[in-house]
C-alpha cells in the first residue's frame, strides 16, 4: 500500500475553525450595524439616522474577518493536499486536481530552510512543480524516500546535497517537534493557567510587578518549553551524520529526562523571581 503524506491535523481542523470564526465575524458585523440602528432610533427618535457613521462602524468591525480570510484560505488549500509516492511517480493531489511527476523527469529540487524553524521543498519537472512545507506529517520520511529514489536512477545532481541535508534535519526536527507539541499541548495549557493564576495572586498580594510580571507568569511555561526544544535541536545538530544522511529518531526517555530537569530549573527560577519581586524590589 502506497504511503500518503498530508498536512498535520492542526491544519485539517484549523480550516474549519478559521472558517467558523470568519462567519462569526461577519455575523457580528451585521448585528453591530442592526444594533447601532436600533439604539439610535431608541434614543434619538426625531433625529435622522447617521447611515455613514453606522456604515463606518460596520466596516471597521469587518477588518478582523477580512484579515483572517487569507489565513483560512491557506489552511483550506494545505488541508486538501495529499502526496503519494507510487513506484516511480510522485502524485500530488490538491483542491484543483492532481499533478503527476515521474522521478526520471525531475529537473530540480528547490530547497529553502531556516535551520530547525521551518522551510519548504519544491519538486520541479519542466513546467510542473509543487511545494511542500515542513508542516507535512512525516516530511522527513518523504525527503529520505525522494533522495533514495533519485540516487537509484542516477539523478543525484538534481539536488544540492548540503542544502538537502540541512533541510532534512529541519524536516525531521519539525516532525518530532510537532509530535511533542501534540502530546504536551494540554499539559502546557494547564501549566500556563496554573503559573499565570499564581502570578495574578502574587501581584494582588505584592502589587509590585504590574503588567510585565503578569505577562512573564503566563509566558513562563512556554519559555521553559522553548528551552527544551532548543536542547532537542542541539542534540540533532550534534548527532546527525551528513555522509550517511542520518538524523537520530526521537528518544522519548531522553525527552522525559530533559522535561524533568527543565521543570525543576524552571520552578527554581520562578521562585527566585517571586522572592525578588516580593522582598527585594518591594
Amino acid at each position: 500500500m502506497n504511503k500518503v503524506y498530508q498536512y498535520r491535523k492542526h491544519i485539517q481542523w484549523g480550516q474549519y475553525v478559521l472558517f467558523v470564526l470568519f462567519l462569526l465575524g461577519l455575523v457580528f458585523s451585521v448585528m453591530l450595524g442592526i444594533s447601532s440602528f436600533q439604539l439610535w432610533r431608541a434614543f434619538n427618535p426625531e433625529s435622522p439616522i447617521p447611515v455613514l457613521f453606522i456604515l463606518v462602524i460596520c466596516l471597521i468591525s469587518l477588518i478582523p474577518p477580512i484579515l483572517e480570510f487569507p489565513v483560512w484560505y491557506l489552511y483550506y488549500r494545505m488541508a486538501g493536499v495529499r502526496v503519494i509516492i507510487d513506484n516511480d511517480t510522485i502524485i500530488y493531489k490538491h483542491r484543483r486536481g492532481e499533478t503527476r511527476i515521474d522521478f526520471a523527469k525531475i529537473t530540480k529540487i528547490g530547497l529553502f530552510s531556516i535551520p530547525y524553524l521551518g522551510g519548504w521543498i519544491t519538486i520541479v519537472a519542466g513546467k510542473e512543480k509543487f511545494r511542500l512545507t515542513v508542516v507535512v506529517s512525516e516530511i522527513g520520511d518523504f525527503v529520505q524516500t525522494l533522495k533514495a529514489s533519485l540516487d537509484k536512477i542516477g539523478l543525484a545532481n538534481r539536488y544540492n546535497e548540503s542544502k538537502l541535508f540541512l533541510f532534512f534535519k529541519t524536516a525531521v526536527f519539525s516532525d518530532q517537534s510537532w509530535d511533542r507539541i501534540y502530546s504536551l499541548f494540554w499539559k502546557l495549557i494547564v501549566a500556563t493557567l496554573g503559573i499565570g493564576g499564581l502570578g495574578v495572586v502574587i501581584e494582588i498580594i505584592s502589587n509590585n510587578g504590574g503588567f510585565l510580571w503578569l505577562y512573564l507568569s503566563f509566558a513562563f511555561p512556554t519559555l521553559v518549553y522553548i528551552f527544551t526544544e532548543i536542547v532537542f535541536g542541539v542534540r540533532i545538530a550534534k548527532t546527525s551524520i551528513r555522509e550517511s544522511f542520518f538524523v537520530p529518531p526521537r528518544d522519548v526517555a531522553y525527552e522525559n529526562s530533559v522535561y524533568k530537569v527543565a521543570s525543576v530549573i524552571g520552578i527554581i527560577i520562578y521562585l527566585i523571581m517571586v522572592l525578588t519581586m516580593m522582598f527585594v524590589l518591594k
